[in-house]
């Protein structure tokens, strides 16, 4: 069997369509608003008071709305109250042991009426991580409105004390309304003296309030006039220290200069012993051949001058002549420089 569906079956249909699609988006922005979809861990903490605790009541984290919930509020042992509490994924990792639970009122109007909310500190990180299923250990005292006007005020005595007070109020009514003439004249007396007592007062304590005054201003512009010089002084010994700082950066420079001069000259100073001892040892190696040195060059003079003339000799040949390439100079040792060294060997061998 086939369906026929009329114009207005189609509009409602599309209206109705249209409306469950606004309300999927609105669930899911509701959602996201509400952070339903983020994680959340469960932790403990044990009180010695329910404080108007209740299932639902919101938690704080570092004064911030909307950290999580308390999920549940019941009664442990004699005299404790067990709260069970939910926290946002998100301040899981700043709940460490020195964090430090509190109860707060929500405002100034609802705090009056007793609403409650949970407020959480946020703990070092030197300090060890709560894991969840956690206990919150330290828990402070509660803060509000109303926790510092009730805080150690003994509610019994208050009211005899008000009952006193409204016995008396009553016994002075009475008393008044007896005496309305006199208590005319005293009015009367009252005010003169209340007018006396302030034109005394004033005598008296103007020129000590004045006195008192301008001492006040004067100790004020010297605290001003000593704290610009202790703000000059900081400041001159920030600069000195850094200058201190520069000073000693340079001074460690030159000291690893310094060092690597001193190793240098170390090097240095066995190279030169090194020379040293290579020239003692050629020294010690010349000795023995001093003697011999002007014989050797008187033989070698003798020698060149033998050569020379056998050069000459044979270039007189007109035969080996022809063949024979011009020969180079011959080497002549001057006369002075070789009676020098004769006489520097002749003084060696004295000495």
């Amino acid at each position: 069997m086939a369906f026929t569906y009329t114009r207005y079956d189609r509009v409602v249909g599309v209206f109705v369509g249209v409306a469950l699609l606004v309300v999927g988006f609105m669930l899911v922005y509701v959602a996201w608003r509400e952070n339903w979809f983020e994680p959340k861990y469960t932790y403990y903490a044990i009180l010695n008071d329910g404080y108007g605790l209740q299932e639902g009541s919101g938690v704080r984290f570092e004064g911030i709305d909307g950290a999580g919930r308390v999920l549940s509020v019941k009664v442990v042992g004699s005299n404790h109250v067990e709260i069970k509490l939910q926290l946002r994924a998100r301040y899981a990792d700043q709940l460490r042991q020195d964090s430090v639970l509190k109860l707060a009122s929500v405002d100034l109007f609802t705090g009056v009426l007793g609403a409650r909310v949970i407020d959480i500190s946020a703990g070092s990180y030197l300090s060890p991580l709560i894991e969840p299923g956690g206990v919150i250990t330290r828990v402070g005292e509660p803060t509000g409105l109303i926790d510092l006007a009730v805080k150690d005020i003994d509610f019994v005595q208050l009211s005899e004390n008000l009952q006193r007070l409204l016995v008396n109020l009553v016994d002075v009514t009475d008393t008044l309304m007896q005496n309305s003439d006199n208590v005319g004249r005293l009015i009367e007396t009252t005010d003169a003296l209340v007018y006396q007592l302030y034109t005394v007062t004033t005598d008296t304590l103007d020129s000590p309030l004045k006195r008192w005054t301008t001492d006040l201003a004067t100790m004020t512009g010297q605290a001003s006039l000593l704290m610009a010089r202790m703000t000059q002084l900081t400041e001159n010994i920030e600069v000195t220290l850094e200058n201190t700082n520069l000073v000693m950066g340079e001074t460690s420079i030159l000291i690893d200069q310094m060092q690597v001069l001193i190793a240098s000259t170390d090097s240095l100073m066995a190279n030169m012993n090194q020379m040293v001892a290579n020239m003692e040892q050629l020294m010690a190696d010349l000795q023995p051949a001093t003697p011999e040195i002007p014989e050797l060059i008187d033989q070698t003079h003798h020698l060149l001058d033998e050569t020379d003339e056998l050069v000459r000799a044979m270039k007189r040949n007109w035969l080996i002549r022809q063949t024979l390439d011009a020969a180079p100079p011959t080497l002549h040792i001057d006369p002075n420089i070789r009676d020098q060294i004769e006489w520097q060997h002749q003084f060696d061998k004295d000495r």
